[in-house]
């Protein structure tokens, strides 16, 4: 190891896409060792050596039914895609692998899936939740919704039903979580240090992808592209684009709210304000629902900081911010980070040309076109969501998720090596070699 393996580095554009922890909302018991996550490759060798390990285990002379029953029970945390799609993944290699390499064992394995809304897939369309939960049910995969997992411990996990308050305890061999994001180390700290808010899970950056809050230390007036965050760890706003975020206009609508010109907006020009902005930024509804003037006071007593009973211009920023917040942000999928990906590089690309050839910058906002949604149901099945109220599922739905996941491959060495494990698997099945 070097003495000092710190080092710092200048430079002229930083991007940050550092991902996203999974988020485990603090459940006791969550951590590395006792669960599994699905985030890293390092992940899918773990699960994988796992299973191997308890398969071989549970084929030796002497171990009880119960045992092997309790070893081979998997666990999955999360019905949404990442979830469903490692059952169904799963479910095909119990049907398909397991029966040739442990005969008498396939039975014994169970899939629990916990879901903590009603539906799995539940931002997919509700045909495609039914869809779903159909095959599921005819694979044997074991579906509990609305409930959550209050505590994890060695080999079981204890759900509770959000209804009726009644906790359960599962056994498990392996239990996969797979929740949505956290906050990575590294985000939380630049989002500090750029004055965001720190509740927010990811970094809140513009609609040039650029950061929130970061400034220049060169003393220049234009501060417009110093740090750039993409991918998991960026709070991007679905409608950014439009113009719909309050923060982008806050000092406009702070010279706007001032209307004696003190350089403060007290309770009545806050409310004249927020009342003339209720149609065009219907989150705005949110402060002024009712138009109850105590629900006003208790938004100025949150932000004022100084007890003044006025809001001088950070304050009144801080409110736009929240304001912000409930704007929905676009979705934590590979097709967003892909897409802001491609812009930023065109978008750099472009501004160093422009100062190469001493033109002026112009800055292009980032806007996301959705394409769809695939998920992997096993069994060759899929489903599609497209824009539209377009549905698809079943065989073909699978032929198509096969063509856009080989069009997606970055290389044609990819392509190539991808294709070979689909053939594979079909002829040979898979490969369950511990790794």
């Amino acid at each position: 190891k070097a003495a000092n393996p710190g080092f710092t580095l200048s430079y002229d554009k930083l991007v940050v896409a550092i991902g996203a922890p999974p988020n485990t909302f603090n459940t006791p018991g969550v951590r590395r060792g006792v669960v599994n996550f699905l985030k890293e490759i390092d992940d899918a060798r773990d699960v994988r050596r796992k299973l191997a390990d308890l398969f071989e285990t549970a084929s030796l002379p002497g171990v009880s039914e119960e045992e092997q029953r309790r070893m081979l029970s998997v666990v999955v945390v999360g019905g949404g895609p990442t979830g469903v799609e490692f059952a169904a993944e799963l479910h095909d290699f119990l049907r398909d692998d397991v029966p040739k390499l442990y005969p008498g064992l396939a039975e014994k394995a169970r899939i629990t899936v916990v879901q903590s809304a009603d539906h799995i897939l539940n931002t997919y369309d509700a045909r495609i939740s039914e869809y779903a939960e159909s095959k599921f049910a005819r694979d044997g995969i074991e579906l509990v919704t609305n409930a959550r997992v209050t505590e994890v411990r060695p080999n079981e996990a204890s759900v509770m039903d959000k209804k009726t308050k009644k906790v359960t305890k599962i056994p498990f061999g392996v239990c996969v979580w797979s929740t949505g994001l956290g906050t990575h180390a590294l985000a939380r700290e630049l989002k500090r240090q750029a004055g965001q808010n720190m509740r927010r899970r990811a970094i809140a950056v513009d609609k040039y992808l650029q950061v929130r809050g970061v400034r220049r230390t060169t003393g220049k007036p234009e501060m417009r592209g110093t740090v750039y965050a993409l991918g998991d760890c960026a709070d991007v706003k679905s409608k950014a684009a439009t113009g719909t975020e309050l923060l982008d206009r806050a000092d406009e609508l702070f010279a706007l709210a001032d209307a004696d010109g003190n350089g403060t907006v007290d309770k009545d020009e806050f409310r004249a304000v927020m009342k003339s902005l209720e149609d065009k930024y219907p989150h705005l509804a949110t402060f002024t629902k009712g138009g109850s003037d105590s629900r006003l006071t208790d938004i100025m007593d949150k932000f004022d900081v100084s007890k003044d009973a006025a809001l001088n211009r950070t304050e009144f920023r801080a409110a736009m911010e929240e304001a912000d917040a409930l704007l929905t942000s676009h979705p934590s999928t590979a097709q967003v980070a892909n897409q802001q990906g491609e812009f930023l590089a065109r978008e750099l690309n472009a501004q160093a040309r422009a100062k190469k050839n001493g033109e002026t910058v112009v800055y292009r906002p980032f806007e996301y076109t959705h394409l769809g949604s695939f998920a992997n149901l096993g069994a060759n099945k899929a489903a599609l969501d497209l824009p539209g109220d377009f549905v698809s599922k079943g065989y073909g739905t699978m032929l198509l998720w096969y063509g856009v996941y080989f069009s997606n491959c970055v290389s044609w060495r990819n392509k190539f090596l991808v294709v070979g494990d689909w053939f594979k698997k079909s002829f040979w099945g898979r490969d369950s070699s511990r790794v």
